[in-house]
């Protein structure tokens, strides 16, 4: 299990949507996860290649507190094509590296 980043003096924690095989039938549509990131709240939404390794792919990271996350996994499922109509679901991790 991932730990989780906190930032000093407050609840918020650093996330990134883990790019999985939910994406083999659907692309890993980095501005439109970045825009309903946005949306629904997250703070600071950049990219960073997963893990931290220059060999795999950018992901989207941003700053939220728990609930704020909660809200961010329900719009991801209702939004993005590789979660529609499957019983696929948003891999939400803390960020754990640097």
């Amino acid at each position: 299990m991932a730990r989780e980043t906190k930032n000093k003096g407050d609840n918020m924690t650093r996330y990134y949507l883990h790019w999985s095989c939910a994406f083999s039938g659907s692309p890993y549509d980095v501005p439109a996860i970045q825009a309903i990131v946005k949306v629904n709240g997250g703070k600071n939404v950049r990219q960073a290649n997963q893990f931290g390794w220059s060999n795999q792919p950018k992901v989207v990271t941003w700053t939220s507190d728990i609930d704020t996350r909660k809200k961010i996994d329900q719009a991801l499922k209702n939004e993005l094509p590789a979660f529609q109509n499957t019983i696929a679901v948003p891999i939400i991790f803390s960020k754990d590296w640097k």
